[in-house]
């Protein structure tokens, strides 16, 4: 079934290249906006060039934003998804700020922090703190209190607790969350490099869109995508392997 199923996905990317290919070489659609897939292709060969500075100072944002918001999301997920007074209190507060887009608060953010490394690096964390409080907290809330209540009851410390019963359990939870805190990193960064930044893959980005590269676009655009769907995949089977351990 595994390979029915990559056999499939395969099949359904190259039908796609090869229907874009033909939409753009008929005329149906403008190739100033949309190039045919062998342009595309021909502007990988000048990629490395391209994106080589932006690519590195945008993973070393991603990278910094994924670490500290990643951290304070579990260290918060964690504490306020094992106390019911801070639950009852804080979470809605925190799904409320999660529901609000945090492009609004890019205006904010150019206020006070102004326009560069500092304010990319704030609008990241804001972008990926939150998700991740919020999954690591349903973790934290599933674990079975019956585990708890027997860990009292041998006179395990608060300390024993957390390391011994509810961060283990609600391990499966905290790695999800990771999977989908670096990807709302560096969507974050790009966001903020299009608006808070004159560097970075999303000013690029923005750059070829604005003289009309759309080849150039596309490759970027895809590079980017790539690098996203193989660290999720790379997660996931952490995630798998985790899950396979706790059976």
């Amino acid at each position: 079934m595994r390979k029915i199923a990559v056999f499939l996905q395969i099949g359904t990317i190259a039908a796609v290249i090869v229907i874009w290919e033909e939409i753009v070489v008929k005329g149906f659609v403008d190739p100033l906006f949309l190039p045919p897939p062998s342009q595309v292709l021909y502007s990988f060969a000048t990629l490395p060039a391209l994106i080589g500075l932006p690519f590195y100072e945008t993973l070393t944002k991603t990278l910094l934003s994924f670490a500290v918001g990643s951290g304070l999301g579990i260290a918060l997920g964690i504490l306020i998804g094992s106390g019911i007074f801070l639950h009852d209190v804080l979470y809605p507060y925190i799904f409320g700020l999660y529901s609000i887009p945090r492009m609004i608060f890019l205006p904010l953010i150019v206020l006070f922090l102004g326009i560069g490394f500092n304010s990319t690096l704030f609008y990241a964390v804001l972008h990926t703190v939150l998700p991740v409080i919020i999954i690591v907290i349903g973790g934290v809330r599933a674990v079975d209190k019956r585990l708890i209540l027997y860990a009292v009851s041998v006179g395990a410390t608060l300390t024993q607790i957390y390391t011994k019963v509810i961060i283990p359990a609600a391990l499966p939870s905290i790695i999800a969350a990771l999977r989908l805190g670096i990807i709302f990193s560096l969507l974050g960064v790009l966001i903020a490099e299009m608006y808070l930044s004159l560097s970075g893959i999303g000013f690029l980005m923005q750059k070829l869109s604005f003289a009309f590269r759309s080849a150039d676009l596309f490759a970027v655009t895809i590079c980017v995508a790539v690098i996203a769907i193989v660290i999720s995949v790379l997660l996931g089977e952490f995630q798998k392997k985790i899950g396979e351990r706790q059976i």
